[in-house]
């Protein structure tokens, strides 16, 4: 359940106000629609456009006649005429953190390897990024990693998840969100993250499984949406301080379905960027027992080596995952000699292996659990089955 409430903050805007703005969709609408308003709603939105201080200075020297639409007109050009958006987010508290599934599915956020560093990162334009059938999004900025989701969410969480208004916060408060050390390279770090996360756009397009676009009846997402619309750092001898706006679209991605990830356990798992993005992956899963491509999982998190290599490491960041309490168990398929395109992992999230999701014992490969491995044995016939319940 998402529940969106504008404005709760203090303001002198009125709900009648606030629906109509919600009706017009973007600042361009309002624009075009406004000199409509009704008169006391036309005057309680020059009031607001007043407050803003470039325009209270501006009005003055502006024509009588017309300086009241010249207000609201250079109003309209700011996303703040919309007003923020306050989610209240079922099941989110101080030991989680909410994501758009959007968002957690996808290869947007990717692990970062030894290689990727904050200095040579490869900057993209309108690149595809790998999501789930439906769903067609691109993006453009430098490439992000499971440390800018980790700040994302950070501001999110320190925001209590308001968006289109602008908050000020202390770098120090979101490095210890972050559980990172505080000193002067984590500043440095955390400030690239921030300008990465402003200047970053995404372009999404809800379709239909066999591509094409949705129809009337169906919710349609086409646009960009940016992450932040504002930021600021403000760097002192001993601090910082940051005022950031997260865009209010962005938020509204959560409707359409979002994951509780455990923050408490992601931060056990340290400096693990393959194993968070595999905890974000999974989370954004609701199934006790989720079967997935290891081909398509080497896509999602931006690794380019071959099956045999990316298991190593996989397996290593699985076995983190299952001593932290993010996972229970996890299987890994062994197919045939020329077949590791079919390699399939099964992760339970939720609990141990039962009656009605058990370990498979029809294909070749090894069960890792806290109480040991096993190897299991090959059918192929009733496999095809599991293989149709693939999440990717």
């Amino acid at each position: 359940m998402v529940s969106l409430n504008q404005n709760s903050e203090a303001t002198v805007r009125t709900q009648e106000l606030q629906n109509w703005i919600d009706e017009q969709e973007t600042p361009k609408n309002v624009l075009k629609e406004f000199t409509k308003l009704r008169e006391d709603l036309f005057f309680e939105l020059l009031a607001e456009a007043l407050e803003q201080p470039e325009i209270k200075a501006a009005y003055r020297d502006w024509p009588e006649a017309r300086r009241d639409e010249q207000a609201i007109k250079k109003y309209c050009q700011s996303s703040q005429i919309m007003g923020s958006l306050h989610l209240q987010l079922a099941g989110k508290n101080d030991g989680n953190t909410a994501s758009p599934n959007f968002i957690n599915t996808s290869s947007l956020f990717k692990a970062a390897r030894g290689t990727v560093t904050d200095d040579n990162r490869p900057s993209v334009y309108m690149d595809p990024v790998v999501c789930r059938a439906g769903l067609e999004i691109r993006y453009s900025g430098e490439i992000l990693t499971q440390y800018d989701w980790d700040v994302l969410q950070a501001l999110t969480d320190l925001s209590d998840c308001c968006y289109n208004k602008i908050c000020h916060i202390n770098a120090v408060d979101i490095l210890r969100h972050l559980g990172r050390d505080i000193g002067g390279w984590e500043y440095n770090k955390l400030e690239k993250s921030l300008v990465r996360l402003a200047a970053a756009s995404i372009y999404i397009k809800k379709t239909t499984v066999d591509g094409s676009q949705t129809s009337k009846q169906r919710p349609k997402i086409v646009g960009v949406i940016r992450f932040l619309t504002h930021m600021s750092w403000m760097r002192g001898d001993l601090d910082a301080e940051v005022y950031f706006c997260l865009d209010r679209y962005y938020g509204y991605l959560n409707g359409y379905g979002y994951a509780l990830v455990d923050w408490n356990k992601r931060k056990l798992l340290h400096k693990n960027e393959l194993a968070k993005k595999l905890q974000v992956l999974f989370t954004g899963h609701s199934d006790i027992a989720q079967f997935h491509s290891i081909p398509k999982i080497i896509g999602l998190c931006g690794y380019t080596s071959t099956v045999t290599l990316f298991t190593k490491v996989l397996k290593d960041a699985l076995d983190l995952l299952m001593n932290v309490g993010i996972i229970h168990s996890y299987w890994i398929s062994r197919p045939k000699r020329g077949e590791s395109d079919k390699k399939v992992l099964c992760v339970w999230v939720k609990g141990a292996p039962d009656s009605n999701f058990p370990v498979p014992r029809n294909r070749a490969g090894t069960y890792y659990g806290p109480e040991g491995s096993k190897t299991t044995q090959s059918s192929v016939r009733r496999w095809s089955r599991v293989l149709s319940e693939s999440h990717l």
